[in-house]
């Protein structure tokens, strides 16, 4: 598995599999992501909202893709 995948390659694949109005990187939605009532942690490298949950496949596999993690169909 891949880990030195940079952040700027990581969000590219994102908004290539659902589109950019589906991925942000804004710090003000990050540090809301972040944190929960009872703690705060790291922010991440993006939020995705996808629409379906086709689009929330897709981002996945885009981020194995990217990771170079393989896909196996479980049917």
């Amino acid at each position: 598995m891949q880990t030195d995948v940079s952040h700027a390659a990581l969000i590219a694949a994102l908004q290539q599999a659902v589109g950019l109005a589906a991925v942000h990187t804004d710090q003000e939605r990050l540090q809301l992501a972040a944190a929960d009532l009872y703690s705060q942690g790291p922010p991440p490298v993006a939020v995705i909202r996808p629409s379906t949950s086709e689009d929330l496949a897709k981002a996945v596999i885009a981020v194995g893709n990217t990771l170079g993690v393989s896909k196996v169909n479980a049917d």
